[in-house]
């Protein structure tokens, strides 16, 4: 009787092993596709990082279309690109604790002007990258001059970022 339940003991511990195992491979094979799609996303968002960053070591976007090109910036256009940025932020749950512009001054006789627009900003890195890019597609002229990104500590998911941009526009008749 004891050999028969040794045995049966066994069989109970192997069976345990067998799902044990079929779990861990299941989750292997499900992480590993979440990793690919990951991965994909990663690539898409720092090639159109690299583009940003092409455009702003080249002048911005604004620094390579004539001023004749650029719209011309009627009053309240400022701030309904404010409120642009506002609403991609909460699209990207993220928080804009403050956004401000200053006029600069007219670039000589090109007709070309720009505001500056300091900005600044917390929430997750790749939604803060995904604001980046929604933002700066959605507003001819619009260049990001500087960005610094800090995270309050290592094991923290969210960063503050201060964003430095500029809008480009040729002066209104």
């Amino acid at each position: 009787m004891l050999k028969l339940f040794n045995h049966l003991a066994w069989h109970r511990g192997t069976r345990r092993w067998y799902l044990a195992s079929l779990l861990i491979c299941g989750g292997l094979v499900a992480g590993w596709n979440s990793l690919a799609t990951l991965r994909a996303q990663n690539a898409r968002l720092h090639g159109a990082v690299e583009r940003a960053t092409a455009a702003v070591r080249s002048g911005g976007v604004a620094g390579n279309m004539p001023a004749s090109e650029l719209p011309a910036l009627l009053p309240g256009d400022v701030s309904q690109l404010l409120r642009d940025m506002h609403q991609f932020a909460q699209r990207r749950d993220l928080a804009i604790a403050e956004a401000k512009y200053t006029p600069a001054e007219q670039a000589g006789d090109s007709g070309l002007q720009r505001i500056r627009i300091d900005a600044r900003a917390r929430g997750n890195y790749a939604e803060l990258k995904n604001f980046l890019a929604d933002v700066l597609a959605a507003h001819e002229g619009l260049s990001l001059d500087g960005m610094s990104i800090r995270r309050g500590t290592p094991a923290d998911a969210k960063v503050d970022v201060q964003l430095t941009l500029s809008l480009y526009y040729r002066k209104p008749l």
